[in-house]
């Protein structure tokens, strides 16, 4: 079989680069050149034909899906991920919240942001960070102990 590689979604010889949304392509490409059928590449990583079909379509879509199928088609996927979240405003209302967290539980700095990582407040944070922006501090630790709680913390 005709194994190219394709590296950062970049052929060098046709030119081929694509993004996440576009990285159903991508796999269709890297596999017809690899000479692989879509039943094929899904036995070797343990998905149906149609899976396949539907991933190729771009629906689907994970990070970890794409660097599977691609690997298995002997390709190197690299991920760039840019933020739309201004880095620095939000570790400073990360740190203002953790910090208020602690004072209003008695809690040491570092065991406030413990429990507000392991149960899910830091994820949600900055999953959320530009709504919480709009929300006073009390709305958006509310939202924090709320989504702790959830997660199962007990504070």
């Amino acid at each position: 079989m005709n194994k190219r590689k394709v590296v950062d979604g970049y052929d060098a010889a046709n030119g081929f680069k694509a993004e996440l949304n576009d990285a159903g392509a991508l796999i269709r490409y890297a596999r017809t050149q690899s000479g692989y059928t879509q039943g094929q590449l899904g036995e070797m990583v343990g998905l149906k034909r149609a899976q396949v079909s539907r991933i190729e379509s771009s629906e689907n879509l994970t990070s970890s899906t794409v660097s599977k199928l691609m690997s298995a088609l002997g390709t190197k996927v690299y991920l760039e991920v840019e933020s739309d979240v201004d880095e620095e405003a939000f570790v400073s209302d990360l740190t203002e919240c953790v910090v208020r967290f602690a004072i209003d539980n008695d809690l040491s700095i570092s065991s406030a942001f413990n429990y507000l990582n392991n149960f899910g407040g830091v994820s949600f944070f900055r999953r959320y960070f530009h709504q919480e922006q709009s929300n006073s501090s009390e709305e958006t630790l509310q939202h924090l102990l709320m989504v702790c709680r959830t997660n199962g913390g007990r504070i």
